[in-house]
């Protein structure tokens, strides 16, 4: 899940499927039964730019279906109902609000969430968490440091503390690590 502004993104359309208006979901969320639930959603371009809908001139798209096909969601959108009329929607990312997430337990957060803290080893300023990397194991945090960048281990014996809401990590980091 990524975030544009105050909208968060949990999937992003791909081909059509059929002949009726349905696409294919790429699902970008932890919570893909929750897509049931959702009646209307944001589309956006890759850019950030959000598109409107032809038909109501409102920057929402109401869902008429989706459902969960194994790895993807099979989507409609009211008003869309062929394969010409969807095809404009083909890459645009679905968002929803940040405000209407799922809340998740105290002291667990969203990836997207550690973009932009700061980074303190201890009591010393290192850097700003630029993005999330996962290459089979666990996540780490990409720092960027004032001379490179470095992946910190998203591991309890590395990071101490999180305050999301000020926007700042504390970890106690191995000599060789930085």
């Amino acid at each position: 899940m990524s975030t544009a502004g105050n909208l968060i993104s949990i999937g992003k359309l791909s081909r059509p499927v059929g002949i009726k208006g349905h696409l294919k979901l790429i699902l970008l969320t932890d919570f893909p039964k929750r897509i049931k639930q959702i009646k209307s959603v944001y589309l956006l371009y890759e850019e950030g730019k959000k598109l409107k809908n032809d038909y109501t001139g409102s920057d929402k798209f109401e869902i008429e279906s989706a459902d969960l096909i194994s790895d993807y969601i099979k989507i409609k959108f009211k008003f869309f109902d062929n394969p010409e009329s969807i095809v404009k929607l083909k890459d645009c990312y679905v968002c929803i609000d940040e405000k209407d997430k799922i809340k998740l337990p105290k002291g667990k957060h969203y990836l997207y969430e550690y973009s932009g803290c700061k980074i303190y080893n201890g009591k010393y300023y290192i850097g700003e968490v630029t993005g999330i990397e996962n290459y089979g194991g666990d996540d780490l945090l990409k720092v960027k440091t004032e001379k490179k960048e470095i992946l910190i281990p998203l591991r309890k014996e590395f990071i101490k503390k999180i305050d999301i809401e000020n926007k700042k990590i504390f970890t106690t980091l191995i000599d060789g690590l930085i």
